[in-house]
């Protein structure tokens, strides 16, 4: 079954719209507006993942904000982005996650294809 894939700044905007103030954005981007994350996002892909967004599968914010793209070349990718590693006791547990999401280990995702999961640091010196 083939997902459809959505608008990302709109995608961004229906989930920070739920909150009074969009703190998880204002800590991981400095912003809470959704078009320059979805710029910074895409900065961030196209530098390091070698391709532009198609389209968001979903976005949710919790304690850190979760991704789920397709990117113009295909590939169907998840990227967490935490606060920086100074200010986030729970990196070392983050890292853990994404190695065993990346290895396969038991881990299940609703994407038909490969997952691709940017590492944390990564994403947090790249964005």
């Amino acid at each position: 079954m083939t997902q459809s894939v959505h608008d990302p700044v709109e995608t961004l905007q229906r989930e920070i719209q739920t909150w009074d103030v969009p703190f998880v954005e204002l800590d991981c981007f400095g912003i809470g507006k959704p078009e320059r994350i979805a710029a910074i996002v895409n900065e961030f892909c196209r530098a390091h993942l070698g391709s532009n967004i198609r389209g968001y599968f979903f976005y949710r914010a919790s304690v850190g904000s979760t991704h789920g793209i397709q990117l113009e070349n295909g590939r169907e990718v998840v990227i967490k982005v935490r606060l920086p590693p100074e200010t986030n006791a729970d990196l070392s547990f983050d890292r853990e996650s994404l190695e065993a999401i990346r290895d396969g280990k038991g881990v299940r995702s609703f994407f038909s294809g490969a997952i691709t999961v940017a590492d944390a640091g990564l994403a947090e010196t790249a964005i």
